[in-house]
């Protein structure tokens, strides 16, 4: 990934996000999803490989009091959601930690409401992978990664989740 950045304004400026210039950046799926979660004030929502932030940052932006936590892998992506989640006042309700969403952490276990992710889905044997090596992480699956990240999300989710 290059250090190279953008700021932008989405959901007509109620947010802003550093993202980077090159690579992978929130896209109108990003928003689609979030809007697609059927949380309420005070759930909790873990968002595996969670990038800059977008999903996180729409949610929060939606529903003031909800707890969201983002899980993700690439270390200036973490750098760069923490400093969103710093830019857009949501400290006390926003985390993120740096993790592999395929292998989750006891802690983050059966703790949450809803858990959203845009994983790597395209196989790397049948798709042109970007030339960006944080893009090509986020979008190209290993063998059995795609099945990894639903185990995860199922072990994140409580009970009624």
């Amino acid at each position: 990934m290059t250090d190279q950045t953008t700021l932008d304004k989405l959901l007509h400026g109620r947010f802003t996000i550093e993202q980077p210039a090159k690579g992978y950046r929130i896209a109108v799926d990003t928003l689609l999803l979030a809007s697609s979660v059927p949380a309420q004030e005070s759930h909790h929502i873990l968002d595996l490989g969670c990038g800059a932030g977008g999903i996180m940052l729409a949610l929060a932006t939606r529903l003031r009091d909800t707890y969201i936590t983002g899980l993700e892998i690439q270390t200036k992506l973490v750098t760069l959601c923490k400093s969103n989640i710093q830019r857009n006042a949501y400290d006390e309700s926003l985390d993120v930690r740096e993790g592999d969403a395929t292998q989750l952490d006891d802690s983050l276990k059966e703790q949450f409401d809803h858990v959203v992710m845009n994983p790597p889905f395209h196989d790397a044997a049948r798709h042109d992978s970007s030339p960006n090596a944080s893009k090509r992480q986020a979008n190209t699956q290993k063998t059995g990664e795609l099945e990894a990240w639903i185990v995860s999300a199922h072990q994140a989710l409580k009970e009624e989740g």
